[in-house]
């Protein structure tokens, strides 16, 4: 009997809700106007607290935003703060370092891993180092006698209020040390990690270290390493003079290593290295990247220098 008067019950509530909803149907059919007028101005009012926050009023926060944060970070800086800030010029500058093989097959001996080699990796290490460094001397005044001396650690971005220069390399899957590096018995196992995470506390995508990198339930190859640095203009020095000391630190590097440079057009230089009287070439495209999206492309052609330990 319980269950009999249930279905009945069930029976007549869903009678009557097709007899409302019916009703409701001829009405909204034949008042069409009305129906839609006032469902704009029921909804309307509903969807005020969003419009309002996220396009009329929307949350400005004057902090400093951190550069790697995305768009939607909500602590990111608006544009009007950004400006008010910063100016209109860029308030920091990428200097991308791409190293290739120019003979990979000669290089690897018949594997497929391209740069992922542990002797490309140590020479990348050793040049991360002599950028880091190097010291030039440079005046802000071409007729002033008086020159000061600077490393990349003057010009490079600081986050976190750290003392440590913003590199994004994929020697900090080794924490840029040679020893973690050469004891490491599976360089690809290494790189296949998840959720890297450099010193400095950010994520290492292999997309952003290396270039056309292949995955295979883990990467195998790829045909590029990418070398990213982030600087800053000193105080009252222009962007040109930061430029001009990031320059002076490439010339000193290639001066220490017994290179010679010779323009081949507009933006292409040709740098040649001997290590053991082997010609074993990779090509360094460095590219400044402005963080208005401006691309001026330099290439660099140079084998593994001799002093890279």
């Amino acid at each position: 009997m319980t269950l009999f008067a249930l279905f009945v019950q069930i029976q007549v509530g869903s009678k009557i809700t097709s007899q409302f909803f019916y009703r409701l149907a001829i009405f909204c059919a034949s008042h069409r106007t009305s129906v839609i007028v006032l469902a704009i101005f029921t909804f309307l009012p509903l969807c005020y607290p969003a419009f309002n926050t996220y396009y009329l009023n929307p949350v400005r926060d004057p902090s400093n935003t951190l550069f790697w944060e995305t768009p939607s970070s909500r602590s990111q800086v608006s544009k009007e703060n950004f400006v008010k800030k910063y100016g209109i010029q860029p308030s920091f500058r990428v200097e991308q370092v791409i190293i290739k093989m120019a003979n990979s097959k000669k290089y690897n001996k018949g594997s497929n891993v391209g740069v992922l080699e542990k002797d490309l990796l140590l020479w990348t290490l050793c040049l991360q180092e002599s950028i880091m460094n190097t010291v030039i001397m440079y005046s802000s005044q071409p007729s002033s006698l008086v020159a000061e001396k600077y490393t990349l650690s003057d010009i490079c971005l600081k986050p976190l209020d750290s003392n440590t220069c913003l590199v994004h390399s994929p020697l900090d899957y080794w924490f840029n040390d040679a020893n973690h590096l050469v004891s490491d018995h599976s360089i690809l196992k290494t790189l296949s990690l998840a959720n890297k995470i450099s010193p400095l506390g950010m994520s290492v995508p292999l997309s952003s270290i290396f270039g056309n990198a292949v995955h295979k339930g883990k990467i195998v190859s790829a045909d590029s390493i990418i070398l990213t640095y982030f600087l800053k203009d000193i105080e009252n020095y222009n962007e040109s003079q930061t430029m001009a000391i990031w320059e002076a630190i490439w010339e000193q590097i290639t001066n220490d290593t017994d290179t010679a440079f010779q323009l081949v057009d507009d933006n292409a230089i040709s740098v040649n290295m001997n290590r053991q009287g082997e010609l074993v070439y990779l090509a360094l495209n460095v590219r400044i990247l402005y963080s208005h999206f401006h691309h001026p492309l330099r290439r660099l052609r140079a084998n593994l220098p001799e002093n890279c330990h």
